[in-house]
């Protein structure tokens, strides 16, 4: 264990300590939230499936965090801080999809109804049904590409923030959109909805409806397949995850466009574009209501206000950002 010097002191560190000082705010929420999912895990373990399968990932995942953050504080190893900085990216998947075991057994209700209403209320149409005119399989193409490749938009700016060493930038930039992430999906057992490719259209029809060119298809079936919906299913309906309020691609899209402009990153234009296309292809290829945009663009603003001082408030509890 290593020394510390405390009040003129020198002192050895219990391991407590060691775990505890090698934390940034990035592990303490994910921390955070695997304790969150072990509890509900727990409360409706007869209910879950493979609910001890769930616990023993959740405690080896955590074991894995801690390990990864120990590691680095150790020993200062440039390959022990590439893991430490970038675990995140499969466990960020893997607590979304996680997410999903849970929100039917604390909120079996579904809003869907409620949002199309007050989309209708607010533009007087259905607003999949209006953009649906401008229809065409370029577009369509275009937007499901972007659509599909919307977390590896954001992982550009951390890539180029840490190759340039701009380690504090970087770790601002995590911190925010991790809190954003981890935020949506927890405002997901708010108002648990499926979308209006199942309220308002045929989901069946869409492959007809909105046709692509090569890419559209693959990777309609990939979004189908992280929403729990598998080829020739008959109800669907039943089974996809009920993630859209608010809209996590708009909410991180806009907060990331809003990050990348902030900390002038090389690729904000490319962020920009990129981003905007993203709110779009949400409603123009039925995943999403509008509502569920304005929720996320939303949030996403009152976050970038908020993030400087919620790296304040982490650093008030000696904690790094």
């Amino acid at each position: 264990m290593r020394a510390r010097v405390q009040q003129g002191e020198k002192r050895t560190e219990t391991t407590f300590e060691i775990i505890r000082n090698s934390l940034w705010s990035t592990d303490w929420m994910s921390l955070g939230m695997l304790s969150l999912y072990t509890l509900l895990d727990i409360i409706f373990i007869t209910e879950v499936r493979s609910s001890f399968g769930l616990l023993q990932v959740n405690i080896l995942v955590g074991v894995m965090i801690i390990a990864c953050c120990v590691w680095y504080d150790q020993t200062g190893s440039r390959i022990a801080l590439l893991f430490r900085s970038f675990y995140i990216l499969p466990v960020g998947y893997m607590m979304y999809s996680q997410i999903h075991n849970y929100i039917p057994l604390v909120n079996p209700g579904n809003f869907d109804a409620t949002l199309a209403a007050w989309d209708h209320a607010i533009f007087s149409v259905n607003p999949t049904e209006w953009i649906y005119r401008f229809a065409h399989p370029i577009l369509t193409e275009y937007f499901q590409v972007w659509y599909n490749f919307f977390q590896l938009l954001l992982v550009v700016p951390s890539v180029s923030l840490y190759r340039q060493n701009r380690m504090p930038e970087f770790r601002l930039y995590a911190m925010t959109l991790l809190f954003a992430f981890y935020l949506s999906y927890l405002c997901y057992f708010a108002m648990p909805a499926i979308g209006p490719r199942f309220e308002i259209h045929d989901f069946h029809s869409i492959d007809r409806e909105l046709p692509g060119l090569v890419l559209t298809e693959p990777f309609r079936d990939l979004i189908n397949a992280g929403n729990n919906i598998q080829p020739e299913m008959d109800n669907p309906y039943e089974y996809v995850n009920r993630d859209c309020m608010p809209s996590g691609h708009t909410l991180l899209s806009i907060l990331g466009i809003l990050m990348a402009w902030r900390l002038r990153t090389r690729w904000r234009w490319l962020m920009t574009i990129g981003g905007i296309s993203i709110v779009i292809s949400t409603v123009y290829l039925r995943y999403h209501y509008v509502v569920d945009l304005i929720a996320g663009i939303t949030l996403a603003i009152i976050i970038f206000l908020l993030h400087e001082k919620l790296a304040d408030w982490w650093t008030r509890r000696g904690i790094p950002v």
